[in-house]
């Protein structure tokens, strides 16, 4: 692996999954590790008390009981493995000599290739972050 500072790009998804881990694991520590039930009553009373419809509450409810915080940790390191499996690879000739390079979407022999942190899959995965303060605005980060 390169002893170069990571790419923008990977640099932005590795900060927004150590972030989401936080959180993950903070939201666990409510539940006692315990996964969120849907029909948790007490949750559903709440809402409809603060003026939520009962069926809005209901299924508000049964969205953050599917995204709970043992699947957000399985999904981070899910992503977190991607991107160990889209890590850099350094060409050392050609004319994309010392260079880093996708090592799972080189293609013949890294000459028409994809720079590290550059592509379509690390591209891919930090688009769900484009709101984020911290996603460059700039066209090349644009959402496609």
């Amino acid at each position: 692996m390169s002893s170069m500072p990571a790419p923008p790009r990977i640099a932005f998804l590795r900060a927004r999954l150590d972030e989401d881990e936080r959180e993950a694991q903070a939201g666990a520590q409510l539940h006692d590790g315990e996964p969120a039930d849907p029909s948790y009553a007490d949750g559903i009373a709440d809402l409809e008390a603060a003026g939520w419809e009962p069926q809005a509450a209901q299924r508000f409810n049964r969205y953050v009981a599917h995204f709970d915080p043992a699947r957000a940790l399985r999904d981070i390191a899910s992503k977190r493995k991607i991107l160990e499996e889209h890590g850099p690879e350094r060409v050392r000739e050609g004319w994309n000599a010392e260079r880093d390079i996708c090592q799972t979407c080189r293609y013949d022999e890294g000459l028409d290739t994809f720079p590290y942190g550059h592509c379509p899959t690390v591209v891919a995965l930090a688009e769900p972050y484009a709101e984020h303060p911290d996603y460059p605005k700039d066209s090349e980060w644009a959402p496609t």
